[in-house]
């Protein structure tokens, strides 16, 4: 048996302390610090309703002035966007969500597999 693992570059007894499970561990790190970036990010970017100062035929049935009246005089039933800008967030949302679950997956092979050559 070689001495060094071909799968992760580790000693035969020091299973998961390689190069390749140690820049494995480092990119997870790096890419779970990007993901709540993103997240804070996008927090404070979220769009907000379309208000049109001065003529509310054009602001989408969903705005509110700060006070919380209704910006929007049209027929529209005041719940439904027509802006977009629900449909933008809730997309937005679901990227981070995937992006979340796809990193955890891959955190969860690398424990999965750790655990296996250890009890190998």
């Amino acid at each position: 048996m070689s001495e060094y693992c071909t799968e992760c570059g580790a000693h035969e007894n020091e299973w998961g302390k390689g190069p390749v499970m140690d820049e494995l561990t480092d990119t997870i790190s790096r890419l779970q610090a990007l993901l709540e970036r993103a997240r804070d990010h996008t927090v404070q970017s979220r769009r907000q309703h379309l208000l049109v100062d001065g003529d509310c035929w054009y602001s989408c049935p969903r705005a509110t002035y700060q006070d919380g009246s209704s910006a929007y005089c049209g027929e529209e039933p005041r719940d439904r966007c027509i802006c977009g800008a629900d449909a933008w967030n809730v997309s937005v949302d679901a990227l981070l969500a995937e992006i979340d679950a796809e990193l955890r997956a891959i955190g969860a092979m690398r424990a999965a597999y750790l655990a296996a050559r250890r009890g190998a």
